[in-house]
């Protein structure tokens, strides 16, 4: 898999892959913005929701487990409105095609193995 991170943003993103390097689809999980604290310490929470898009379509993923979450306390108001706005606005743009961004398409796995090797 190749994942992306982006500053501020409320998800993050991995290209998929089979073991033989087949492109499978996009997982995206539904977060926090992520911080890069001292020492290069990556801080973010998972909100549970996440997303899946391939050629069949896009998905949304662990329902349930978000709806769990918010009945224990552990997510706070503003941020299950903040994390909902965020699900159905990349759910959108994807059923438009306008999503995943151009950056995301152009990290291939091949494009990230021909880094790791230089």
């Amino acid at each position: 898999m190749v994942w992306l991170a982006f500053p501020g943003a409320w998800h993050d993103i991995g290209r998929f892959h089979t073991a033989d390097g087949v492109f499978t689809g996009f997982y995206i999980n539904i977060l926090t913005p992520s911080k890069l604290g001292p020492e290069h310490v990556w801080d973010t929470t998972d909100l549970f929701l996440d997303l899946w898009l391939d050629d069949s379509g896009v998905r949304v993923l662990d329902e349930n487990d978000f709806d769990d979450a918010i009945v224990r306390g552990w997510i706070d108001e503003a941020t299950v409105r903040r994390a909902r706005t965020e699900i159905e606005r990349l759910r959108s743009a994807a059923q438009s095609g306008v999503w995943p961004a151009a950056a995301v398409n152009e990290w291939t796995l091949e494009r990230a193995r021909r880094r790791v090797e230089e």
